[in-house]
Order: structure tokens, then sequence, then C-alpha cells
């Protein structure tokens, strides 16, 4: 896809031309209309791909309480406008008590699926029905459990 093609919305389509901040522009003709997700206030988006077994945009959201994030959510989209409610699929508590007593906070999720990866797709795009959550754990101590690294797997089915 030829990235000058690409539009911004406007609050009614998407027409809105990206263009470089460099050249002399009139500001006011390149601004886009914020989309919000109906999400708490306290949560932010953290990824976002096209789902093949879905037919459907989704989004990764992470929630703050206080400093802490302990769920992860998803909505979806088909026209990056109108989104469904969000819809808690992971959290502190789905993780084995090994893993819980080590890990603070949950953030960063994104979902990416390895098997998506083709001459169409190189950037991980699109996930299928299996695809893996990846995002970082918090623990205790940056000398002693840190940050890590986790990929979990998800499956999707369809309602």
């Amino acid at each position: 896809m030829n990235a000058s093609s690409w539009r911004g919305w406007n609050g009614s389509h998407f027409s809105v031309r990206f263009v470089s901040p460099y050249n002399d522009i009139k500001p006011a003709e390149h601004v886009c209309t914020v989309v919000n997700l109906p999400a708490p206030t306290n949560c932010a988006v953290f990824g976002m791909v096209w789902s093949t077994y879905l037919n459907t945009f989704v989004a990764t959201l992470a929630c703050l309480s206080g400093s802490m994030s302990r769920s992860f959510y998803f909505a979806t989209s088909d026209d990056l406008i109108h989104w469904s409610p969000h819809q808690k699929f992971y959290s502190w508590s789905d993780l084995p008590p090994n893993v819980q007593a080590n890990v603070t906070s949950m953030h960063y999720p994104a979902f990416l699926d390895p098997t998506s990866p083709t001459e169409d797709d190189p950037n991980f795009y699109t996930i299928g029905q299996t695809p893996y959550i990846f995002w970082t754990s918090i623990g205790h101590s940056p000398y002693s459990d840190g940050r890590s690294l986790w990929a979990t797997p998800v499956k999707f089915s369809k309602n």
C-alpha cells in the first residue's frame, strides 16, 4: 500500500491528507478527528491488528489502577470509527501462581500471530484465530525480577 494514499478521519469520512510538517501548509487542513474507544478513561490502546478469523480490526488495551495494570482488554471495529465495548480477556488472576508471585503489573499488550507474515503482510499486521498476546511484566525489583517479555497464546471464538 502506498503511504501517500493514506487519509485521516475528519469526523465524517477519511479525507484528511497527511503532509510533511516542514512544508508550507495550513495546519487546520491536516488535523484528524480523534476517535475514542468505548473504554474507561484510565485505559490506553497498545496495539491494533486485522483479524482474518473475526474479519474485523482488533485493538488491545491495558487499564491502569494507580500505576499498575493487571488486566488486558480488546475491542473490535469494522471501520475504525465505531467500536465494540471493551472486553476483558486476560488478567493477573490467569497467571500461574509461580508467575503471579513475581509479577506486580502487566503492560503493553499487543497481538502478534507468527503464522501471519506473507508477501502482502511482512509486518505482522494480521492475526488468525490463535495469535499470541505479547506483553511486559513488571516485577518487584529491577535487579531480580524486573521486566520480562511474555508471549501468551490466545484463541478467539465466534459467538
